[in-house]
């Protein structure tokens, strides 16, 4: 019920790259945010031990049309995206041959249906 894109590209002037999981759900299906408590299940993204010569720089980021809404059940807030949503994560460059690998879990939900689907993202880049 949706695609993930994975890509890495470098951050301009730095020793950085930016991991980009880029989430295109089907058209009637949104995708929960890295923000959610309770029972809606956020976004987790999680590096495998056979990443290596990198080193996470900050916290993961979220980029897409957001929706915030309150919902009476869970008494708070639902953070979830409708539409293509990007996470990225940049990383600092320690070696020579930096690899990233790991997977992300979504949400994902279509009125009252709800699934968990795991995808698994393996990246290579050059060292600067």
């Amino acid at each position: 019920h949706a695609r993930l894109n994975a890509r890495i590209e470098p951050v301009a002037g730095s020793s950085r790259v930016r991991l980009l999981l880029e989430m295109v759900p089907d058209p009637e299906w949104h995708i929960y945010s890295l923000e959610n408590t309770g029972a809606y299940k956020p976004t987790a993204i999680t590096y495998s031990e056979t990443t290596h010569d990198v080193a996470a720089a900050g916290e993961p980021q979220e980029e897409g049309k957001k929706v915030t809404e309150f919902d009476e059940i869970m008494g708070g807030n639902l953070n979830y995206f409708h539409g293509t949503v990007v996470f990225s994560q940049e990383f600092t460059v320690t070696g020579k041959r930096p690899h990233i690998e790991g997977t992300i879990e979504c949400q994902l939900c279509s009125g009252e249906k709800c699934i968990l689907p795991v995808w698994e993202f393996k990246l290579d880049t050059k060292a600067k």
